[in-house]
């Protein structure tokens, strides 16, 4: 996954909190409201099949398929530091608690049980790597996204630092 190394990031969102709550709600609105992120969700959501393309996961069980919903967050809270760097912004494909089948069609041959033999003929049956539908709809678009966050970001960083300046 793209990854970029923003400084002072953690002291603008402490700082941001601190003088104006109000205005870090608008920039949490104007990271999910960003078009390169909606644009993002939209070709997941439509890269990823109305009804399952296996037959055997038509049923109502655990593994069963349904449709996964998908949804930018924003955590400002999460933990910045040298070690364990986390993402700010995330996209996040979730399927409906009571049916993983999305999960398992989207991820078949990926992992250590890949050589198996149901996993194996599952995908023959699907078309792709594992990822087919969420990773292959923003693939080559992270550096775009990551740096319209981080201008987002920088806006918000100025109107902190012009805050700190007139108090």
């Amino acid at each position: 996954m793209q990854s970029i190394k923003a400084t002072g990031v953690k002291e603008t969102l402490t700082e941001l909190k601190k003088l104006d709550p109000e205005l870090l709600k608008q920039m949490r609105k104007d990271i999910k409201n960003e078009p390169g992120l909606i644009s993002a969700v939209s070709a997941i959501k439509s890269n990823i099949p109305p009804i399952s393309p296996l037959s055997g996961m038509m049923h109502n069980g655990r593994t069963a398929y349904k449709r996964a919903k998908v949804s930018t967050s924003f955590k400002p809270s999460v933990r910045l530091d040298r070690v364990n760097q986390r993402s700010i912004v995330t996209i996040n494909t979730a399927p409906p608690k009571d049916g993983i089948g999305f999960q398992i069609i989207d991820l078949v041959g990926k992992g250590p049980r890949k050589g198996s033999r149901k996993a194996q003929g599952m995908q023959a049956k699907l078309v792709g790597l594992p990822s087919r539908y969420v990773w292959k709809a923003i693939e080559g678009k992270e550096a775009t996204l990551s740096g319209a966050v981080v201008s987002i970001i920088n806006r918000y960083s100025e109107k902190v630092n012009v805050r700190l300046r007139t108090k």
